[in-house]
């Protein structure tokens, strides 16, 4: 038997998004397995696991935006961008307030260009960051792209400043730390990052991997596909054209109902108990077409 579906997992720290797929492959005797967002190791939180065919959601799972807890300590400047790495510089923090870190936060709020970690695994000339870093030689970092909605200072107490912030896909939280603490004119780094939130799933749902194994039945924590892009449109299809959808076409009727949606992402098409048959996006001339259907039969 083939299982397809959803498994919200809470990383420990200290793993790589990585070992969680593998562990799961060993628990569930699936391959087909993966993640829609890598987390660093020293990072916990949500780590949405795709099953199945569900791993054919990744990429649209991925573009959701993410939510993040974090506490970022003042008056340090690492290699790594978090308090895993080397200590590079330190300044004193004593002229920051509550007040200036709320003000230089907000600032921080909306389209960015930062440049992207070195310790990543972004590829120049063919050769992850990371590797340039371990082995010293010289690279210019990218500058990439990130729009953060929303920044929440929670509290700011010896050195440490808690916040929530709300951003899409591709941002890297160290980037955003450590500019922070340019602005505050002490540096900043990682202390701790979690994820909360990614789309519409939240850390709340999420097991350990401690509580996902044959004993404890990790079959009950496997979500329906159509649980994921819970905020996009559905559309029943049932009958001959739920066969012809599951072949690669779009009935008449069918795109006859599609035509009358605003398409800002994307429909889901379920059947009459509702599992997810099929994605639906427009094309550049707003045309609908199937980019994704889904074969959980096999």
């Amino acid at each position: 038997m083939s299982f397809h579906g959803v498994l919200l997992v809470d990383k420990e720290a200290g793993m790589t998004s990585h070992d969680v797929v593998q562990r799961l492959r060993k628990i569930t005797g699936e391959s087909a397995i993966g993640h829609a967002g890598t987390l660093d190791p020293m990072a916990t939180g949500l780590l949405v696991c795709l099953i199945g065919e569900a791993t054919k959601l990744s990429q649209y799972v991925m573009n959701e935006h993410k939510v993040y807890w974090v506490q970022a300590k003042l008056g340090e400047l690492t290699d790594t961008g978090d308090i895993t790495g080397q200590v590079m510089e330190k300044k004193s923090a004593d002229h920051v307030t509550l007040e200036m870190v709320t003000e230089m936060s907000q600032k921080l709020v909306g389209a960015l260009e930062l440049p992207v970690p070195i310790y990543s695994a972004v590829k120049i000339n063919g050769k992850k960051l990371y590797e340039y870093a371990r082995s010293g030689e010289a690279v210019d970092l990218p500058v990439k792209h990130m729009q953060i909605k929303s920044a929440v200072v929670h509290g700011f107490e010896n050195g440490v400043v808690t916040f929530t912030l709300e951003c899409e896909k591709g941002t890297y939280v160290r980037s955003w730390v450590e500019k922070l603490g340019s602005l505050l004119g002490c540096g900043a780094t990682v202390q701790a990052l979690r994820r909360v939130r990614a789309g519409d799933f939240v850390v709340e749902e999420a097991r350990r991997l401690d509580q996902l194994t044959h004993e404890q039945g990790w079959e009950k924590a496997l979500r329906p596909m159509a649980q994921a892009l819970g905020h996009w449109p559905m559309l029943k299809v049932v009958g001959r054209d739920g066969s012809l959808v599951k072949h690669g076409q779009i009935p008449k009727g069918i795109y006859a109902q599609l035509s009358r949606f605003e398409f800002q992402e994307g429909i889901k098409l379920i059947d009459d108990k509702e599992a997810l048959l099929a994605l639906v996006i427009a094309d550049q001339k707003r045309i609908p077409k199937l980019a994704r259907v889904f074969n959980t039969k096999r």
